[in-house]
């Protein structure tokens, strides 16, 4: 069982790094976690560029062996650290695009089960006109991805906060969900938005949660009510007042207009949270 790491030699990822190995070390299957730390050197398209100083000569492969037999070594300075002794840790090296390799690697025929990757989050312009590797891999991958925004001392997860429409396509989200508890505690707490647009009633609301509790077989569980102007701000502000370690996002990756949990939900709440987000495709086939 493996936690692949983007690992860019930056804050966000060295914080990354450090809650994959709390989470591989607190492990109920410690000895079969590992982890491997992933690295893409992205070459200039020299098609694309405007300028002929920034373009990248394919020919010369030996320069890209070269920063790739570098970057290899201080990524395994940085695994044989003291500081992660007791897991193991591998390291990876690619060249071309990120996501494309990321999904190449981070597949179940891997054996690799979660990613964890750092944050900075985004705000503005900076957040419409660009994405960062962590978006990509929360729009695009199956594989389920834990965000971290920031350095979190001696992490430790008792309980998620699992935001739910309570449809019951969530319940591939909940057992994936589950096959992930080796790595941190069995309490869920069960959260549901109720916005102006997808208001409903108390009467209608248990219903539909004591339906949605007894189908997916949930146990050891707090459900909650939380009302706000959209679903993204309601979790944001929810997480907040809930006291739980990890804020969980079911995402389809689907465009249209049924917005609730869309990519886009995903990726503003990835954006603004302060606590670690993980978000979990409602695609089969992956655990």
């Amino acid at each position: 069982m493996k936690i692949l790491v983007p690992y860019d030699f930056s804050e966000q990822s060295q914080n990354a790094l450090e809650v994959a190995f709390s989470l591989a070390n607190q492990s109920a299957k410690k000895n079969e976690v590992s982890i491997v730390l992933f690295h893409v050197i992205e070459p200039l398209m020299a098609e694309g560029s405007i300028h002929p100083d920034f373009r990248v000569d394919y020919s010369q492969v030996e320069h890209f062996n070269r920063m790739v037999k570098a970057t290899k070594a201080e990524l395994e300075n940085i695994a044989g650290s003291a500081q992660y002794a007791g897991i193991e840790i591998d390291v990876l090296v690619e060249t071309g695009n990120f996501l494309q390799q990321a999904k190449h690697h981070a597949t179940k025929e891997n054996d690799v089960r979660l990613i964890v990757a750092g944050t900075s989050g985004a705000s503005g312009l900076e957040e419409v006109l660009t994405g960062s590797n962590t978006e990509k891999l929360v729009r695009h991958m199956t594989c389920p991805v834990l965000a971290i925004p920031q350095k979190v001392e001696n992490f430790e997860v008792k309980s998620v906060l699992f935001a739910t429409n309570l449809e019951e396509e969530q319940f591939i989200a909940l057992n994936r969900l589950q096959q992930l508890q080796v790595f941190w505690g069995n309490h869920i707490h069960l959260l549901y938005i109720n916005t102006p647009n997808n208001f409903l009633t108390s009467k209608e609301l248990n219903k539909r949660k004591e339906e949605f509790v007894y189908k997916s077989r949930l146990k050891n569980y707090t459900f909650h009510t939380y009302s706000d102007k959209n679903e993204e701000i309601g979790v944001l502000n929810a997480s907040k007042e809930i006291d739980a370690d990890v804020v969980v996002i079911p995402t389809n990756q689907r465009k249209g207009l049924w917005h609730f949990f869309m990519g886009s939900i995903a990726e503003g709440v990835v954006n603004h949270s302060d606590k670690p987000v993980l978000t979990v495709n409602l695609k089969l086939g992956y655990i």
